[in-house]
């Protein structure tokens, strides 16, 4: 189980040689294994534990092995990676290592970190591998159509790490880097990466695109596959280009080539030149750590600027021999127009857009009161057994369970003792059906994930746009679910049609009144692989009048204890 993204690059051919070894493999990771290991062909059998959710995170380490020793028992062969790179091949500022001499410390660390790892899993004598981490299809894809702006106008591609987690993790100057390599070349165009915590990295410059707290990791880590080059500190994202092969700059502080980079193809990292490098420790609170005094940052960080440049000239160079192109700068200062305007699905005018999230763009309408996505952003492939999963956690029962508690008594007060069929549409937890049969309800349910079906319900399994449904219902339950579709309006007179006279729908969705279009990337759901079309209440509502629904409750919600907040709550009933 690895705790940061390169941990999990590291202990992947590990998997591969469990497979080569005829074994079934199940792998136990957390949040971090999830987001790389979910596709992984290989793995027979998935198993999620989060050591650090708030069940787990207070109970001493000795807890961790009690449990697996207990898991050991139904297994032929038990791997168990947990800190055998952090303690194993790291070392940490409670160990007695740390008190070494860096000499010591580098005749006994300097190993590689994946043959380490293979020979933790009992195979020493395999050696030169490096990681694998699998993608779909659909996902690459979106990785080209994304760079396809940059590929026609012929730009060599730069992907920037802007840091990692720890002061040793970080590259103090790269707007003077980058601006000196600019200046050089005008088919070069960089972005840069990080969390959001990394956006105070980040720089003014026409040609450098800012996408700090914007692309996930996982997305990050594809990116790295097709981009030109990759240059950044020993962070994840760099032993992942190491992985795909792209021409990439590792500026190494602890770690050494030997650790990182030795079997890595097309490879120009720089070790670091400070003294005390490299150190390989895991600092946290830098004890003993040689600092400059003007910006209070270890000395292994400073590398040598012109060495840098060096080697990004070497990639370029080959960049341009690669394509038959003249190593020279082009003349015109193309820049890549990424802000532009967007057709409105409903009205069809050309709208601005407004804030662009994991490299899609959401425009707004402010006449149709919507913002929009391109609905080939929109990815139905996410709604999977991960997907099911995430809804079925007991913090998500107590919320379904508030929320129909919370809407209920308005359907059910204004329903005066009647009863008769109920349909909850996007049923991928029981509780609302559950809840709605104690109640006395005839219960439907329909989802586009297979796994959702419950045989103690009535059950369709399809996309509600397409599927056809005989039954007619006095209650539809519409939680989070028009956002999805590609005709909004549409689905909400199939709801209207599917209502016995009298009948009354619930629908919620996100509400673009919580977002302050002054920073519009805080709004919790710009979900661009999910979410086509999101509403402002008010015309939403406006919306629903017009098709004939009377509006018996609207409000905005921004109660945490529902399932959503952020978003609007609508109880419409379809009179005769």
């Amino acid at each position: 189980m690895g705790r940061i993204d390169g941990d999990i690059i590291h202990c992947s051919p590990v998997i591969r040689a469990l497979k080569d070894d005829g074994f079934e493999i199940t792998f136990e990771y957390n949040y971090k294994g999830l987001q790389l290991l979910r596709y992984h062909p290989l793995i027979d059998h998935h198993r999620f534990f989060e050591p650090c959710s708030p069940e787990y995170r207070d109970k001493p380490v000795e807890y961790l092995y009690e449990r697996w020793e207990k898991l050991s028992k139904d297994y032929d062969k038990v791997v168990n990676l947990y800190r055998t790179l952090e303690y194993g091949m790291i070392v940490m500022e409670d160990m007695e290592e740390w008190k070494w001499s860096k000499e010591e410390r580098h005749k006994r660390f300097n190993k590689n970190f994946y043959d380490h790892q293979l020979a933790v899993a009992g195979y020493p004598h395999i050696t030169g591998r490096v990681g694998e981490i699998f993608y779909p299809e659909h996902e690459h894809q979106f990785i080209r159509d994304y760079l396809k702006p940059y590929r026609e106008r012929n730009f060599f591609i730069i992907l920037y790490n802007l840091s990692g987690t720890g002061l040793h993790k970080v590259y103090p100057f790269p707007q003077r880097l980058f601006s000196q390599f600019l200046s050089r070349h005008k088919d070069v165009v960089v972005l840069t990466t990080g969390d959001k915590t990394c956006q105070i990295l980040e720089w003014e410059h026409p040609r450098v695109h800012k996408k700090a707290g914007k692309i996930p990791f996982r997305q990050a880590l594809l990116l790295a596959k097709y981009v030109d080059c990759v240059i950044g500190c020993e962070t994840g994202l760099l032993v992942g280009a190491g992985m795909w092969g792209t021409p990439k700059i590792m500026l190494l502080t602890a770690a050494s080539k030997e650790n990182l980079v030795k079997y890595d193809k097309n490879d120009y990292s720089l070790e670091s030149p400070a003294e005390c490098a490299p150190c390989h420790k895991g600092p946290y609170k830098y004890i003993d750590c040689p600092r400059d005094k003007r910006t209070g940052l270890p000395l292994c960080v400073f590398h040598n600027e012109e060495k840098i440049l060096e080697r990004m000239e070497e990639i370029y160079k080959r960049w341009c021999k690669e394509r038959k192109k003249n190593y020279t700068a082009i003349d015109a200062d193309v820049i890549v127009q990424i802000r532009r305007k967007k057709q409105c699905p409903l009205c069809t005018k050309k709208r601005e857009v407004k804030v662009i999230v994991n490299d899609c763009e959401y425009a707004y309408c402010e006449k149709c009161g919507i913002a929009f996505t391109d609905w080939e952003n929109i990815k139905p492939a996410v709604y999977d057994a991960f997907y099911y999963a995430k809804y079925q956690t007991e913090t998500s029962r107590k919320a379904y369970e508030y929320t129909y508690s919370k809407i209920m008594r308005y359907i059910l007060a204004n329903l005066k003792g009647a009863r008769g069929n109920f349909l909850d549409i996007g049923a991928i937890n029981s509780v609302i059906l559950d809840r709605a049969k104690e109640d006395g309800f005839a219960t439907y349910g329909l989802d586009i994930n297979p796994q959702s079906k419950n045989e103690k319900h009535n059950f369709y399994i399809g996309d509600f746009e397409k599927i056809d449904i005989k039954e007619r219902f006095l209650v539809i339950w519409a939680s989070h679910i028009l956002e999805h579709l590609k005709d909004p309006l549409k689905a909400l007179q199939k709801i209207k049609d599917l209502l016995v006279d009298g009948g009354i729908a619930f629908i919620s969705m996100p509400n673009l009144e919580f977002i302050d279009w002054n920073s519009p990337e805080q709004f919790k759901h710009w979900i661009p692989s999910e979410h086509y079309i999101m509403w402002d209440r008010e015309k939403f509502v406006k919306r629903a009048k017009d098709m004939g629904f009377e509006v018996l409750y609207s409000a905005n919600n921004d109660d945490r204890n529902f399932i959503c907040w952020g978003d609007m709550h609508n109880i419409f009933r379809k009179n005769g």
